[in-house]
């Protein structure tokens, strides 16, 4: 399985279909990167062997509508000059909300998806409009020379792989990797906001109408072997733009001379869009071709994720790296029905309880990762059997146990 990381194709301000600025061009970029231990025959241990559907098979995971909803923990890291300016600015009541309208914009979309239209996947069908999933953002501030992300060697002549410390997140040197241990920080994917500080200068030199040249984001695919790698976001240059669209596009006759707050909601639209499209691409999705797809380049409304899309999303959120940001009180108050005998061999998080049941044997072999309102239920006459497996909760916090019910059998 190849580990790709894509950048963002969504713009920013793709709202402004007409927009002919360089804020409007973003650049795509993709390449191959390789997770160690990829080959099913190279595992942890012979006991997770993953040959269970439940690590390859996402339609095991399609979430139902009457699941609770889950949480994932992101950290918007803003970096500053000394004296706090440079990037949006912690005690700044105007900044702080434009970044609390975006996360907003971005669970409204999680919660309140489109329908696609014809050409795209699950045209027709009776999609999803809530994915069940939504976002928990910690805003943090950090002084650092690498607000301005000039100052980290990148060249921008190179793109997002170019430079002494390109800025691309899986890169084994990824300038801001070193967030990645900071011990103030707490646990979550890192998403590292940052600006080109010569731009920064002319604009606050009153140069508004200066090119914005690097309108690009990064994000990592999670990885399916190493399930603690840190996953991370880069998101260069949005207080650039944020500057420029308040002082340059407010009233300006190109745009029909909007007012700051019709250019203001614009401009936190992007929650809508390139927000949970980077998401995405943490919780494993690729690219699409439909316009329509939060996951497409292409034009078009990009408000849906697909039954498909959803599913692979909780897939991940269950077997890959990607779910060590789940908060650990995540529980989807449903039920895994056990109603034939297999075997799970995975290194699996369940967010449900896990019912076993029509005279049928589970046996766990690897870990399975509990959350602490779950159980599991041994029905009369099924069975539970435990070899060389760890069955826990999050963090190894108490959780319901195993119920066993009648004649029914456990055996560690």
């Amino acid at each position: 399985m190849k580990k790709l990381l894509f950048l963002s194709c969504l713009s920013a301000l793709s709202f402004l279909k007409s927009q002919t600025q360089t804020w409007d061009k973003v650049e795509c970029v993709m390449d191959d990167k390789m997770e160690a231990s990829v080959n099913k025959s190279v595992t942890p241990s012979t006991n997770c062997g993953n040959n269970s559907p439940y690590f390859y098979n996402s339609n095991l995971y399609t979430p139902n509508s009457s699941d609770e909803i889950i949480y994932i923990k992101l950290n918007f890291i803003f970096l500053t000059k000394p004296d706090g300016t440079g990037n949006f600015e912690q005690n700044n009541p105007e900044h702080n909300q434009v970044i609390d309208d975006v996360v907003a914009r971005m669970n409204y979309r999680l919660g309140n998806m489109g329908q696609p239209v014809a050409g795209c996947d699950g045209y027709g069908a009776n999609n999803f409009t809530d994915t069940r999933i939504r976002v928990i953002v910690n805003k943090i501030w950090k002084v650092d020379p690498a607000w301005d992300f000039l100052y980290t060697g990148y060249d921008p002549s190179q793109g997002p792989l170019g430079g002494t410390a390109p800025l691309y997140p899986p890169s084994d040197n990824y300038y801001y990797s070193y967030y990645d241990n900071d011990p103030t920080i707490p646990q979550g994917i890192n998403c590292v906001f940052s600006n080109n500080g010569q731009i920064y200068n002319e604009l606050m030199s009153g140069n508004y109408s200066v090119p914005l040249i690097d309108g690009w984001a990064a994000s990592e695919f999670p990885y399916y072997y190493t399930l603690n790698r840190k996953l991370r976001q880069f998101w260069p240059n949005l207080f650039n733009k944020y500057i420029q669209m308040k002082n340059f596009v407010v009233g300006n006759p190109t745009w029909g001379s909007p007012t700051w707050p019709t250019v203001r909601e614009w401009y936190t639209g992007m929650g809508y869009t390139s927000f949970p499209h980077e998401l995405g691409h943490n919780l494993s999705l690729s690219h699409t071709d439909c316009g329509s797809n939060i996951m497409s380049y292409d034009a078009g409304n990009h408000d849906y994720f697909s039954i498909q899309n959803i599913s692979d999303m909780y897939r991940s959120a269950s077997v890959s790296s990607v779910r060590q940001y789940f908060t650990q009180d995540s529980f989807k108050n449903a039920d895994i029905n056990i109603t034939n005998s297999q075997t799970w061999d995975v290194n699996m998080r369940t967010y449900s309880n896990v019912d076993i049941d029509n005279n049928s044997s589970l046996l766990a072999t690897c870990n399975l990762i509990m959350a602490p309102e779950g159980r599991i239920i041994v029905r009369d006459g099924s069975s539970f059997v435990m070899t060389g497996a760890d069955v826990s909760a999050v963090n190894h916090a108490a959780w319901n146990g195993i119920k066993v019910e009648g004649n029914g059998y456990l055996l560690i």
